[in-house]
């Protein structure tokens, strides 16, 4: 297997209309670095080609993609400079000489691009562009739409194409620091670029790992570009690609470890962590760093499972990661929930007397029944000893199965009393806080009533005295009674006080017909303008889990069991929705990343591209805002709902 690659660098144009671009040169030589090191990229050949024109690229592409390649090998084609699209959105990637009016003439164009590629017996080919479009220059910025799409290298002879991209369809592909840089400005590479070097060559996107896998680089350029707020947001499309593809190796990987809580909880009393725990192993374990580790956390402990549930999502895991079923049925079989009593569970005098010296067929007697009679005496007894044998093993079993439904049924209304009892405290909580305010408001309001009755009363107190001293002084008639005004004034602070002490109570009758819609089977409620709309669930009781005769029920889907949902519950009337979301993003919330509606809008579409993580975002934002207890639901609770 050999691992070559052409590293691609256009940074000065003849077309006026083409920037120059200042980072290529150093993105080229910054990455071959990486792809050369033994210790690293560990690379065959890595060849560079700065500046060149067309004729020159091309003889350069056939090195790569044609010259002796078989299918173990894999080929690298990188590319900084511009590109260009065409009507038909049609990608060329520019030259020196390339005009960015008609770019046919000097470009490199995708569909002869994607020829090459069809025609290359390697087996791995990795292309990655950091360009986008030029029809329009920002500050700092090569230029505005990436054109690159699922399509753009389709091959139907591909066996493993990846193809990674600086940002998606409508983006800039930043020099540097954000900034186009100029001649004399320091040299630096791009950002993508950068990040590209970050990732393999300090093995940031691995750094558990010793295999740095071409999609650990891509995670690692989505979160360096969600980091910094660059207004990028890399692309990948991957083509008939089996497993994973290594692109370098990380010599200063850490040994990974377990996370410790997985690990307790694999050992926990409580039969439903343990099975979270082996599912959170699934996942982990399609990280290379974790598989061997999470197979032998499993393997280890499977023996020694005594719960039907937990052992069938080992055994499940042990197969999903290559496993084969009926080694692992013949080398871990289901443990013997109670060890039978010695003679197969008989009582003594039952059966032959195993205190007896000699065995009946040789004892001193007659020997008068015929052989095939005794025969059929030996082989009914030894039927009757297997028969009462098997019978206490069922019952065995069946008792330990009963035993294992109730505590888990104990154990589920353990967990719905406490989850209602935290459910109670919080509405407690929130009422006597709702009370503290409304009591404060008043307060405030009546002393702010009271201070400007008090100034009021204090200016005209004070008007009075110097109208008199004026009067005197002037020897003028006395000076016209306010008291009357007076009495207009403090009679229009009394209906201000009324009119707040009524909206308040306006807002009450609002809080209250709120939180009766909370409590109602059915009610519908907002917690803010903002806030998904809920609908209130009834409590009650369901069975949960699918009966054992039914038609492709899995292992872990059984046994059936009831569970009560102790108090109503609300849960939202419709998917969160891209509005709701970027609602969450604009007050600060979800860690300010807003997904890709992938062209089918935002608005009151439901959001996509959100996982687990990214929804307790959301979570802690309503909480924030809203002071209610916000969280997902269970999974009972889902399926009664549903």
């Amino acid at each position: 297997m050999g691992a070559y690659a052409l590293l691609i660098g256009i940074s000065r144009f003849d077309d006026p209309k083409l920037a120059k671009l200042n980072a290529p040169r150093e993105d080229v030589e910054a990455f071959a670095g990486v792809l050369s090191d033994p210790a690293r990229g560990g690379f065959d050949n890595v060849a560079t080609c700065l500046d060149q024109d067309l004729q020159t690229i091309r003889k350069q592409l056939a090195k790569l993609l044609l010259s002796g390649r078989n299918p173990n090998d894999m080929v690298l084609l990188y590319y900084s400079g511009h590109g260009i699209m065409t009507m038909g959105q049609r990608l060329f990637l520019a030259t020196g000489q390339s005009s960015f009016d008609q770019p046919e003439a000097d470009s490199l164009s995708a569909l002869e691009m994607r020829d090459w590629l069809e025609r290359s017996r390697a087996g791995k080919q990795v292309v990655i562009l950091d360009c986008c479009h030029s029809g329009a220059f920002a500050d700092g910025a090569k230029g505005v739409v990436q054109t690159v799409t699922g399509d753009t290298f389709a091959s139907d002879n591909a066996e493993g194409q990846y193809v990674l991209t600086a940002t998606d369809a409508l983006q800039f592909a930043y020099d540097a620091n954000g900034t186009q840089r100029q001649d004399a400005a320091p040299v630096a590479l791009s950002r993508f670029t950068g990040w590209l070097v970050d990732a393999i060559g300090k093995g940031l996107a691995a750094p558990d790992s010793d295999r740095i896998t071409l999609d650990a680089v891509f995670d690692y350029l989505s979160r360096r570009a969600r980091a910094e707020a660059a207004g990028m947001t890399p692309s990948r499309f991957v083509k008939r690609n089996s497993g994973e593809m290594v692109i370098a190796h990380n010599p200063a990987a850490r040994p990974p470890k377990l996370p410790a809580e997985i690990v307790a909880q694999l050992d926990s009393k409580d039969w439903q962590a343990r099975r979270d725990a082996v599912m959170q192993l699934g996942k982990l374990a399609d990280q290379p760093a974790f598989r061997e580790l999470a197979e032998q956390a499993v393997t280890d402990r499977v023996s020694l499972e005594r719960d039907v549930d937990v052992r069938g999502a080992m055994l499940k895991f042990l197969r999903q990661i290559g496993a084969d079923a009926a080694v692992l049925d013949a080398k871990f079989p289901p443990p013997d929930p109670k060890p039978l009593p010695p003679g197969g569970g008989m009582k003594p005098g039952e059966g032959p007397d195993t205190n007896d010296p000699e065995p009946f067929w040789r004892r001193p007697k007659s020997l008068a029944l015929a052989g095939g009679i005794a025969l059929a005496l030996i082989v009914m007894v030894g039927g009757a000893a297997i028969g009462i044998r098997s019978y206490q093993r069922l019952a065995t079993v069946a008792s330990y199965a009963q035993q294992q439904a109730a505590d888990r049924a104990a154990a589920e209304q353990a967990r719905m009393a406490e989850a209602a009892k935290e459910a109670e405290a919080a509405k407690t909580r929130a009422d006597e806080l709702l009370k503290q305010q409304q009591a404060e408001a008043a307060k405030a309001q009546a002393a702010a009533a009271g201070k400007e009755l008090a100034a009021a009363v204090l200016q005209a107190q004070r008007a009075a005295a110097a109208a008199k001293a004026d009067q005197a002084k002037a020897q003028v008639p006395p000076a016209k009674d306010n008291s009357k005004e007076l009495q207009g004034l403090a009679e229009a602070l009394k209906q201000q006080k009324a009119q707040a002490a009524l909206a308040q109570q306006q807002l009450a009758s609002l809080e209250k017909t709120d939180e009766a819609a909370r409590q109602i089977a059915g009610g519908q409620f907002k917690d803010c303008a903002e806030c998904p709309a809920m609908i209130t669930i009834p409590g009650g009781t369901m069975m949960m889990g699918s009966s054992g005769s039914e038609s492709g029920r899995d292992r872990d889907e059984g046994p059936q069991h009831q569970v009560a949902i102790a108090r109503n519950f609300a849960v939202g009337k419709f998917e969160v929705t891209f509005a709701e979301w970027d609602a969450c993003v604009t007050g600060g919330g979800c860690n300010g990343y807003k997904p890709s509606d992938e062209g089918w809008g935002r608005g009151a579409h439901p959001v996509i591209f959100v996982s687990w993580n990214d929804a307790q975002t959301y979570i802690a934002w309503l909480r924030n805002k809203t002071g209610k207890p916000y969280r997902l639901l269970s999974e009972a609770e889902w399926e009664y709902a549903a």
